[in-house]
Order: structure tokens, then C-alpha cells, then sequence
């Protein structure tokens, strides 16, 4: 089955139904029939009587890839483009298969170019449905924190700043200073080039290879590189990352690329998929997806980060860490003074996820 332009193949699983004895089970499940227990009576099953059977057949079906619509898949659809015009991704190597993106009119910005780049600044950003600044807007204008977020529910941010802060994170704040009381604090890094430390120093590194956000003294490092569908674009972004640690004082490395995380010890490499049931390695580390973004918890060290799809990854450290006092890279040092992250570049170290990686340098503060 041939596939052109903005089509792809899809599986699509069509369910037959029948009814038999209850007691050809075995020759039934032997022809591929299973019984249909949701449309069964609750308790034995009577073998002298007949039973519903159900049998799964998967079917390779042609549609439009995801953002194409139309007779022929030809339409480009960006699901809300505000302020600007939905278009296809050109250029030598881009898959027909990938999705347009929302190119934004001057001015605005934002993954739906629904973001007035004049209105938003540090004191008015907008309102979010989610806590996540990802679902929609309860308005389409800008507003300050303490009025969105008076209810307690949402979150108040803007994906042009790379800037969120979940509504239910801020009661029994009486303005619109962010808390230095919050039992963790957050690193940062989104599209080409943004970083945030955790003391808030927030600085421009770009880097075609892999970048070292932290690195503490019981083995754990953890490294992002990025590659962007559109040069500037922060919301158009891949982070792939890069996490070692050490179990059983053992030597281990996680990969987490897309959808699928590789993880490699002394007895071999396990590769296993993302999805929305919570899957575990080992008894330390748990990871799922949720809507657009995929959520480690690194349970013993009191770590956990976030990474969008869009290319936003967000490393959280509770206070009470182990780790506290005995980190470095560029996520800094959480020592409470962002001078020393601006200060210092030995703050910012470069390692390679892969062996053929060259060498990373440059820093732009």
C-alpha cells in the first residue's frame, strides 16, 4: 500500500461478533475467536448454553496525516491559528507527513500565535483554563496573576516567555511576587537557546549538542539537546534527554527520546514506551504521559521534570533534596544568590549524549 503526499497509514481494528456453544471455547479461540465477556452475564458460564464470541481484526488504512484535512489531505489545519496563517513545513529532508505550524503575524506569538507580543510582560500574562498554560485561554487578554488566579484553579503564563505558574501553586500569596517559601524550585530551558537557573538567573546559550543541566556529586547527571523545526521558533522544539545514575553502585543511563525511553545497565538495554499508565524503573524512577507532556519523578533524590512537546523541559528540585548543596551545571547551584549563575561559567557544563558528539562551547549571558 503506497502512501503520497499528506497521507498516512493507520491501523484500524474492526471487532465481528457471533454467538456459539459456550462449549466449543477451545475450537472457537483456535479460529481466532475470544469470548465477549462485557456483553456476558456476571458468574459461570453454563456450558450448555450459547455464548456471544468477538474476534479483532487489524486493518492498514490510508488518511490524512495529523494537521491535513481535505479530499486529498491537501489543507493544512493548525487547530486555532489566531493571528496568523497555517502552513507546511518546507525545506530539504521535512517528511510530508509532518504537521504545518501556525506562522505568526508581527507582533504575535505563542504556539497558536494567540499572544500579543506588546501586551505581555512580567507583571500581565494570561490565563490558562489547565495548570499547565497549555488548554485554553479564559481570556484572550492579558491580566495580573492575582486576578487570574484568585479562584485557585488554573495557571497564569505565557509560552512566548516560556513562563508558568500553576494558579494552585500561589494561594495564600497577597500580591503578585512569586513566593520564596515554595518547598522546591524550578530550572528551565525552551526553545534554541532560553535558560532559566534555579535561583531565576535566566540567560541565552545556544548549542547544536547536548547541554549538562545538573550534575551531582552521587553520580546522577542530566543532559537536554534540542532540535527545532523552525530557527527562533521556541514552541516548535525536540528536547531530547539524557539521564545517568547509579543503582546498586551500578552505572546506568536513561534516554528519553519522543515517545520512548532506553534505558542501558550492566545486564543490558530495555526499551520502553511512553504512555498514559505510569510505568517504573526499578523502585526510583516513574514516568507517564499526560496530554502533551511526558512526567519523570526520580523519587529518592526529590527530582522531577517535565518535557513538553512543544520543546519546554522544566526540572524541578524539592528543598529538602539530597542533592541540595551538591550540584552544578547550567541549572546552577540552588544556592539562593543568581548572581553567582551569572557569575560563574564554570556553572555551565557540556558533555556528550552520544560518543560522536562534538565538543560544546559558548555562552551567551
Amino acid at each position: 500500500m503506497s502512501v503520497s503526499s499528506h497521507q498516512c497509514k493507520y491501523n484500524e481494528v474492526h471487532v465481528n461478533k457471533t454467538e456459539a456453544s459456550c462449549a466449543d471455547f477451545l475450537s472457537m479461540f483456535v479460529k481466532g475467536w475470544d469470548l465477549d465477556r462485557d456483553s456476558m452475564a456476571e458468574g459461570d458460564i453454563d456450558m450448555n448454553t450459547v455464548c456471544p464470541y468477538l474476534k479483532k481484526i487489524h486493518k492498514e488504512v490510508i488518511g490524512c496525516c495529523e494537521g491535513w484535512t481535505g479530499d486529498a489531505c491537501d489543507t493544512p489545519d493548525c487547530e486555532g491559528c489566531d493571528q496568523g496563517e497555517c502552513v507546511e513545513l518546507e525545506g530539504p529532508g521535512v517528511p510530508a507527513s509532518t504537521p504545518p505550524y501556525c506562522r505568526c503575524f508581527e507582533n504575535y506569538g505563542g504556539k497558536r500565535c494567540d499572544e500579543d507580543l506588546r501586551e505581555v510582560n512580567t507583571a500581565d500574562q494570561y490565563c490558562f483554563e489547565d495548570s499547565s498554560c497549555e488548554g485554553a485561554k479564559t481570556s484572550p487578554h492579558v491580566m495580573a496573576r492575582s486576578a487570574c488566579c484568585s479562584g485557585g484553579t488554573g495557571s497564569w503564563g505565557s509560552s512566548v516567555r516560556s513562563e508558568c505558574t500553576p494558579c494552585a501553586s500561589t494561594q495564600g500569596e497577597v500580591n503578585d511576587t512569586v513566593s520564596v517559601e515554595r518547598d522546591r524550585v524550578t530550572c528551565l530551558t525552551a526553545g534554541e537557546d532560553i535558560y532559566r537557573t534555579f535561583d531565576g538567573a535566566s540567560f541565552l546559550h545556544h548549542s547544536t549538542c547536548s547541554v549538562g543541566l545538573l550534575r551531582a556529586g552521587t553520580g546522577l547527571e542530566l543532559y537536554t539537546s534540542t532540535s527545532c523545526l523552525t530557527a527562533g521558533d521556541i514552541c516548535n522544539c525536540r528536547k531530547d534527554v539524557k539521564m545517568n545514575f547509579m543503582k546498586n553502585d551500578e552505572h546506568y543511563s536513561l534516554r528519553l527520546q519522543e515517545n520512548t525511553v532506553t534505558v542501558t545497565g550492566p545486564d543490558g538495554t530495555d526499551v520502553i514506551p511512553v504512555t498514559n499508565e505510569k510505568s517504573s524503573i526499578g523502585n526510583n524512577i516513574v514516568f507517564k504521559r499526560e496530554d502533551e507532556s511526558v512526567f519523570f519523578w526520580v523519587l529518592i533524590e526529590e527530582l522531577s521534570f517535565r518535557r513538553d512537546d512543544s520543546g519546554l523541559f522544566m526540572l524541578t528540585l524539592k528543598k529538602t533534596s539530597p542533592l541540595v548543596g551538591n550540584i552544578q551545571g547550567v541549572c546552577g547551584n540552588f544556592d539562593g544568590k543568581p548572581e553567582n549563575d551569572r557569575a560563574s561559567l564554570d556553572a555551565l557544563f557540556q558533555g556528550n549524549m552520544d560518543e560522536e558528539e562534538p565538543v560544546c562551547d559558548g555562552l551567551v549571558l
